[in-house]
């Protein structure tokens, strides 16, 4: 009985090493791909900036307007802003198209 469950303890450790292991390389892949997609953000996010910046050049509140609102939009997919900066820069995007 005693060395069945020594034998049962081994196979059991051996079991749960593996699923660790497989679970930090999940880790490792998933926060490589959290740095990628917090760097496209941070792109998307100097992007609009620029664009914010555009709108109050004069001759150039439309492509400044339009940059706005497409990365806006894009970061909505990415994650960016927390819906809270999307709905900013959707409507500060509208505000400056609307601007004459």
């Amino acid at each position: 009985m005693n060395n069945l469950l020594r034998l049962l303890l081994i196979v059991s450790s051996f079991f749960i090493w593996h699923i660790l292991e497989n679970m930090m390389r999940n880790i490792k892949f998933l926060s490589g791909m959290v740095t990628i997609l917090g760097l496209i953000t941070l792109i998307f996010g100097l992007i609009i900036i620029f664009g914010a910046v555009l709108i109050y050049k004069p001759g150039n509140e439309t492509v400044g307007s339009i940059l706005v609102l497409v990365f806006s939009i894009v970061s909505f997919f990415v994650g960016g802003g927390f819906i809270v900066g999307t709905v900013l820069g959707i409507i500060g995007g509208i505000l400056g198209l609307l601007k004459k």
